[in-house]
């Protein structure tokens, strides 16, 4: 069979893996219509019937490890672009060209065999890191996490509140397919689209009907079908499989998008979106990404956050304006960032440390775009600072640098983005409060930035810039 080109860059944001328990060979026939297998120095897609090679995917030797893909939308699929990967215009899921029809790049199921075992499903290995607080989690392929740092509200999942300097279990948890962490709580979606969540609950953020703090796993009340989660500062927020949105926890400024401002211990609908691909929580304001393209935020607007141009608290949806072409949105404490088709990125919110990347320290109520760069693969932000994973496999940040968290070498803040001395192979970087990890291979990650509580999983409490 002919080789394929992939024209994509390679970062761990969206996960396909086949666990058929035995390695397969360029040509051999398959049944798994479009799946991407990862074996030991190769890369193979399904497609015809047949295992096809893929070059230009950089495996580093692991087993049973996928990878997502960052492209452009739009584009006719044809033999030129033929093994061209792209994210479909209309759900953000990936498609695969096969030399003339766009094929929807499907999640494998069945669990078993390869390195670490699957848990069925779209079994995944991601890392995704605290915002807001001093703890790291990570996501392994076998359907479990593990989590370190700060844990006085339970945060690590381990059934104690005792902090901790390297990696533990999380309990009773073996087939999340998405982790993200908040301030002082973590949530995960499973398999079966129910969410749990731990850690804190301050104003019922974790969704359990109380506002318990919770050290291991409780399951966030009446949420079913869920597509995609994010855990904020004091409330959390979920897709669901029909485009609806709800949400849960603090809602001083009506940040759970229900028009009201009053805390809820369980999932409340958001008014007025529809159709919602992504939802991101910041410090109390809420933004969704819709499938016709836009943005809508509301609640807590002091440093413009909700990006409409004004810096007036919405207790309801308004929309960002400047935006198009959006494949993803970043959200932090105070400022929001959008990732684009083109590669390139604008944000918007609060400023004070050049956390926009405008090179300027002003705040900004309408998107401006990160100077310099135009081949951005994947981005994240921490309280005062941002960065991004380019197509090289190398980190760009730029904003707040106290801690070292831009992780050049300094603790000079930057309004531009600077490149993370050593890192050349990021698969993806997730922030924290004041620190950073990335993913550089299948379940290895590298920290830096605070370490007061050991968020950097390194067995040590020293800063590392």
């Amino acid at each position: 069979m002919g080789h394929l080109k992939i024209q994509a860059i390679i970062v761990a944001l969206l996960l396909f893996v086949s666990h058929t328990g035995f390695a397969v060979n360029d040509g051999d026939a398959c049944s798994e219509v479009n799946h991407v297998r990862i074996e030991a120095g190769k890369t193979l897609v399904c497609d015809g019937g047949f295992w096809q090679l893929v070059y230009g995917v950089e495996n580093t030797g692991q087993t049973n490890f996928g990878y997502g893909f960052k492209l452009a939308t739009g584009g006719v699929c044809d033999s030129s672009n033929e093994g061209v990967m792209r994210w479909n215009a209309t759900d953000k899921n990936p498609e695969f060209c096969d030399g003339t029809d766009w094929l929807a790049m499907a999640p494998v199921s069945g669990g078993g065999g390869g390195s670490g075992g699957g848990s069925g499903g779209g079994a995944s290995i991601s890392l995704y890191v605290a915002a807001g607080s001093a703890h790291s989690c990570i996501l392994l392929s076998n359907g479990t996490a593990k989590c370190w740092g700060k844990n006085n509200a339970g945060q690590l999942g381990n059934g104690t509140t005792t902090d901790s300097l390297t990696p533990v279990t999380v309990s009773g948890l073996s087939t999340i397919e998405q982790l993200e962490s908040g301030s002082s709580y973590t949530c995960a979606v499973l398999a079966d689209d129910t969410a749990r969540c731990w850690g804190h609950n301050y104003s019922g953020k974790l969704g359990d009907g109380t506002d318990t703090n919770r050290s291991s796993p409780v399951v966030v009340s009446g949420l079913s079908d869920v597509k995609q989660i994010d855990a904020g500062g004091g409330h959390t927020c979920a897709v669901l499989n029909d485009g609806t949105a709800k949400c849960w926890g603090g809602n001083y400024y009506s940040e759970l998008g229900d028009g009201m401002s009053t805390d809820q211990f369980s999932p409340v609908t958001v008014n007025g979106v529809s159709d919602v691909v992504q939802i991101v929580t910041g410090n109390s304001s809420t933004c969704a990404l819709l499938s016709d393209d836009s943005v809508k935020c509301w609640g807590l607007n002091n440093y413009g956050q909700l990006g409409n141009g004004t810096t007036t608290n919405s207790t309801t949806p308004v929309t960002v304006g400047g935006l198009n072409g959006i494949q993803e949105l970043m959200p932090t404490v105070s400022h929001n960032c959008a990732l684009l088709d083109d590669g390139t990125a604008k944000c918007w919110g609060w400023n004070a440390y050049g956390q926009l990347g405008d090179g300027t320290t002003t705040n900004r109520s309408t998107p401006v775009t990160v100077s310099g760069l135009s081949n951005i693969a994947q981005m994240t932000g921490g309280t005062a600072h941002t960065c991004a994973t380019l197509d090289d496999g190398t980190i760009q940040c730029w904003g707040l640098n106290a801690y070292g968290q831009l992780g050049d070498g300094t603790t000079t803040n930057s309004s531009v983005p600077v490149t993370v001395s050593g890192i050349t192979t990021s698969l993806g970087v997730v922030a924290g409060n004041y620190h950073n990890c990335v993913l550089v291979a299948s379940d290895t990650a590298k920290c830096w930035g605070y370490n007061p509580n050991g968020e950097l999983g390194n067995g040590g409490t020293t800063d590392q810039s």
